[in-house]
């Protein structure tokens, strides 16, 4: 099980990579049972008219909703305040329009629920899983930040270590707080010639975990930044090897990565 965080234009994606965990069928089988048991007709109908809503088009889900929700001639009275721009300030309107305020919505029924959702957010998370080739795809709106911080405390409970460059975002300092994980530094290549710090080699994290089970301990997760800020790549498939065969699970801050997989290329 492995976690890749990065970032796309407006979105930040927490990609579930690799075999589908025990967890996450389980909890699969629960919805569907409970959806065939417990949903009333009335519900079926919503996320039926949902989905189609969210396909007028062809336009991907949460576009078609959003578009559908804002053409509606309907009373605001819930944020945000400029009430679909009519209470905008007209210094702002006139510089960048109506329209983008016309779209800024909040979690309407018809918009699906972040924390829950079951319909345009649900399909349009379960399109991206598909297209990225990952188990499962949750949208963030924390940034990186928060997968990051999701992640590692997903994996690390107090006590337990974790390997880490030392160069990596100050989100994965903060989720060590946060979670009580205690780091394995590792030092990254330093690359003269550009006088910036490189990538983490496969070798370095073998190291690492060798030395923490000299102590008697076995890190909770292996955390990898690749891209770094100034683009440097790690051997992320040797290194994702090198740890499935210790049995653990590697994260990847790709925040500057996003776009890697669509280049025929890489």
């Amino acid at each position: 099980m492995d976690f890749c965080i990065f970032e796309t234009k407006n979105k930040y994606l927490l990609h579930l990579s690799g075999k589908k965990a025990p967890w996450s069928q389980k909890r699969n089988e629960m919805e569907k049972g409970r959806g065939e048991k417990n949903r009333s007709v009335t519900e079926d109908k919503s996320l039926i008219s949902r989905s189609r809503i969210s396909q007028q088009n062809s336009l991907p889900p949460l576009i078609g909703a959003l578009k559908a929700s804002a053409e509606k001639n309907a009373a605001s009275f819930h944020f945000p305040g400029h009430n679909r721009g009519r209470a905008a300030p007209s210094s702002l309107t006139q510089l960048i329009g109506v329209r983008p305020f016309i779209h800024d919505l909040p979690e309407l029924p018809e918009l699906d629920n972040l924390f829950s959702p079951e319909g345009p957010i649900l399909e349009a998370q379960m399109q991206a899983a598909k297209l990225f080739g990952s188990s499962e795809t949750w949208f963030l709106v924390g940034g990186t930040t928060c997968g990051i911080q999701a992640a590692i405390m997903a994996t690390c409970s107090p006590g337990e270590h974790i390997i880490l460059p030392r160069n990596s975002h100050i989100s994965a300092i903060s989720a060590m707080v946060l979670s009580g994980a205690i780091p394995k530094y590792i030092l990254p290549e330093y690359d003269c010639k550009w006088d910036i710090a490189g990538g983490v080699t496969p070798s370095q994290v073998g190291k690492a975990i060798k030395e923490l089970q000299m102590d008697g301990k076995k890190p909770a997760a292996v955390f990898i930044t690749s891209p770094t800020y100034h683009g440097i790549c790690s051997d992320l498939s040797d290194i994702s090897q090198l740890c499935h065969a210790y049995g653990i699970p590697v994260i990847v801050d790709e925040a500057h990565g996003a776009h890697l997989g669509f280049h025929p290329w890489v």
